[in-house]
């Protein structure tokens, strides 16, 4: 579900889906002027190394790896903009754990941005001599990345860029389930000026991102289950179904007071409604390493501000420590 996604956008659509760049281009930037609220973007790589341009971002150095961390941001998914609001690349250097970010800023994930995903993460892991060792994460957006790509290299069986663990920072993970926080958020009457034009506008926005890309949500529900990480009610969980057997953790932080006084929402509005319903799927169909953290007071931006929604919910050392149990 929808709440408070990070809706902060750069688009560089490199497979439009139908859509036209220039006009997505165009769309995104008034957009993202305007609201500067939510999610998605284009495929897009700028690290330059050795002036050698790479498909992936360092974020850590790291004397003789023992294992790779793949992360990715929200917003508009740029690698660049996670040391500012994530510690976790730092704490990583004391497990050596080699951790790079790659661009990813796609609500779906194609054939075509699967295979630039996979193509930066064997570069890297030739670059690191890091053989087997890969785990990933992310924030908002670049949890549902992590988590579709990691469904989509099980549902291939490609064995080279399945990870031994992934994890999600407060994660969208259904996509019929964002759809109809979408239209509740279009209903909604709220008092707070800057909240209800933020709330509407992010939500007309996607809704008219999945009418150009997946259709109608009635009569294409097919097209919502296929490019979503977990649907809710289906008899397999959707592509969750491939997830049985990988060790998932979502985090989630509650703070209803914040979603009421700051959104006018509650908590069927937050991502962790549809995060628990996902992780009780996986746990019930046998698999055991598939858990949901729920943190309290822990969410706060770089500038210091209060937001739930952010990467610091998720700490640093308990996050690696449980990622490399496996």
């Amino acid at each position: 579900m929808l709440s408070f996604l990070s809706f902060e956008k750069s688009f560089d659509q490199s497979n439009p889906e139908g859509m036209n760049n220039k006009r997505s281009l165009t769309t995104i930037k008034i957009f993202y002027l305007t609201f500067q609220c939510f999610l998605f973007g284009g495929f897009s790589f700028s690290q330059n190394t050795t002036n050698q341009e790479k498909a992936y971002l360092s974020l850590n150095e790291v004397q003789h790896p023992r294992a790779l961390l793949v992360l990715f941001d929200g917003g508009a998914g740029i690698a660049s903009r996670i040391p500012k609001e994530c510690s976790i690349p730092d704490s990583a250097m004391n497990y050596r754990v080699k951790t790079i970010g790659i661009d990813q800023s796609q609500f779906l994930i194609n054939e075509d941005t699967y295979q630039q995903i996979r193509a930066a993460i064997l570069q890297a892991m030739k670059d690191y001599a890091i053989h087997d060792k890969l785990y990933m994460g992310g924030f908002s957006l670049g949890a549902y990345t992590t988590f579709r790509f990691t469904e989509m290299a099980v549902e291939k069986g490609d064995s080279s860029v399945i990870p031994k663990a992934i994890f999600g920072v407060d994660p969208p993970l259904d996509h019929l389930a964002l759809n109809d926080y979408c239209h509740r958020e279009l209903e909604r009457s709220c008092p707070l000026e800057e909240a209800n034009k933020l709330g509407k506008g992010e939500a007309r926005w996607i809704l008219d991102y999945y009418a150009q890309n997946f259709g109608d949500a009635e009569k294409d529900r097919a097209n919502y289950i296929q490019h979503s990480c977990f649907t809710y009610g289906h008899e397999t969980g959707g592509n969750a179904r491939h997830l049985h057997q990988i060790p998932v953790q979502v985090i989630h932080e509650i703070d209803v007071n914040w979603l009421i006084q700051e959104r006018c929402r509650d908590l069927s509005d937050a991502n962790v409604t549809t995060g628990s319903r996902f992780i009780n799927y996986l746990y019930h169909h046998g698999n055991p390493n598939a858990v949901i953290t729920i943190t309290q007071d822990k969410g706060y931006r770089s500038d210091g501000r209060k937001h739930p929604h952010s990467w610091s919910i998720a700490e640093p050392i308990p996050t690696l420590e449980w990622l490399l149990k496996f």
